[in-house]
């Protein structure tokens, strides 16, 4: 708790209208702070006197007179209305001593901080309505950030959607061809699958096994049609040499007779020019 916040808590705290975390925050900055313990000490004094400050003033005895009638049921003014005698009130109680604290010189000093304890009060609801706000920000805040996930979560879901919508169409195309792969030393236990259509531009890859490369270079999936390699883009296999490529082919306007995959420069070629380690030719 800083000086500052200290400070507004004293206010609260003189007059039992704080809360218990806000006493203990306040307890342990007082407990390492002079300056404040001193003004608490202060803010205390004036919070005593804050009822003595008040003017007392004598009522006339006719109000004395009526107030009475008023409270035994008789009418009528007294006959005889007795001035207060000297030393005493209306009521027969002694009139108090002035204190040092209601003396002028002493009032002039204790209002401002009096003035300061009743503020710290009416502002009680005030602080509590900023909590309140507080608390509703962090809701709103959460529940912001909620909405944020879930539209992420929406729009991953509608790409997984398209993705799947297209591996269907492809795979029901007319002009479908499925082409198996197989491995090419050093690379000959692995095995791979593809399906071509040149109607759909597309083509969808599977392939294991596949060898780790040394770094700076990469497999790159290649479809053989109308005599010429047309590169369907470089790919890199998991840890267990397992890979799944769905790759839009522009240039494939024709049939395929083959597909290949071929090791070559990190970001690829655009022509083949390592060796291959798959390779398999289209059926009808």
């Amino acid at each position: 708790m800083t000086h500052e916040e200290a400070r507004d808590a004293m206010a609260l705290f003189v007059v039992d209208a704080d809360d218990a975390p806000t006493r203990r925050a306040l307890r342990e900055h007082l407990d390492g702070c002079p300056e404040c313990r001193t003004e608490l000490a202060e803010l205390t004094l004036a919070t005593d006197a804050l009822a003595r400050v008040v003017p007392q003033v004598t009522p006339r005895a006719e109000l004395r007179a009526r107030t009475l009638g008023a409270v035994t049921g008789t009418t009528g003014a007294p006959a005889i209305a007795l001035p207060p005698r000297p030393g005493r009130d209306v009521v027969g109680r002694a009139e108090p001593t002035p204190s040092p604290a209601t003396r002028p010189v002493g009032r002039a000093r204790w209002l401002p901080l009096a003035a300061g304890v009743v503020a710290a009060v009416s502002a009680a609801g005030w602080w509590q309505t900023r909590a309140e706000v507080a608390e509703l920000r962090a809701t709103l805040a959460t529940w912001e950030a909620r909405v944020v996930e879930a539209e992420r979560r929406a729009a991953d879901s509608q790409r997984t959607l398209v993705r799947y919508e297209q591996r269907q169409e492809l795979l029901t195309a007319d002009d479908v061809q499925l082409v198996t792969l197989d491995g090419v030393p050093p690379a000959a236990r692995a095995r791979g699958r593809a399906f071509v259509s040149a109607a759909r531009r597309a083509i969808l890859f599977t392939a294991r096994d596949l060898p780790a490369l040394p770094d700076g270079r990469t497999y790159q999936l290649w479809a053989i049609a109308g005599g010429q390699a047309i590169s369907a883009g470089i790919f890199v296999p998991d840890r267990l040499g397992n890979t799944q490529v769905e790759a839009a082919v522009p240039a494939l306007v024709d049939r395929a007779e083959a597909v290949a995959v071929t090791v070559e420069p990190a970001g690829g070629v655009p022509a083949p020019t390592g060796p291959k380690y798959l390779i398999g030719a289209a059926t009808e």
